[in-house]
Order: structure tokens, then C-alpha cells, then sequence
């Protein structure tokens, strides 16, 4: 998806709360090789700052520019 222009949306869930983020960059399995933009802040981060601290990844959806 980020090699076609479309950043994936991944929604995160911890106990009963979810948050989604986008992914800006990256590449591999780890989730420290992510970059993302968290809409909570505007903060550029890493996925890994959310799956070390007990989040999980839930699911991704494909951000389409129409």
C-alpha cells in the first residue's frame, strides 16, 4: 500500500480501547520499522511505541484517494 500512495490505516486495540494511525513509512515485520502519524497528537512516531506498551494490532485498512 505505501509503495502504491496509499498509507495504511491500522487500528490498534488494548483491553477494551482502540486507536487508529497512519502509517507514513517503512518496510519489514517489525513494528519498529514504522513510522506513523498518531491523529491523538499529530505526532510523528514509531508503531513499536504503541505495541511496546501492550497494544496490539488489530487490523489495517487502505487509505484510497478518490
Amino acid at each position: 500500500m505505501l509503495s502504491a500512495d496509499r498509507p495504511p490505516i491500522v487500528k490498534l486495540a488494548k483491553g477494551g480501547s482502540t486507536h487508529f494511525v497512519v502509517v507514513t513509512s517503512g518496510s519489514g515485520t517489525s513494528p519498529s520499522n514504522y513510522s506513523i502519524n498518531d491523529p491523538w497528537d499529530g505526532a510523528s512516531k514509531k508503531l513499536s511505541d504503541y505495541t511496546d506498551n501492550g497494544w496490539t494490532l488489530d487490523s489495517i485498512r487502505e487509505f484510497a484517494r478518490r
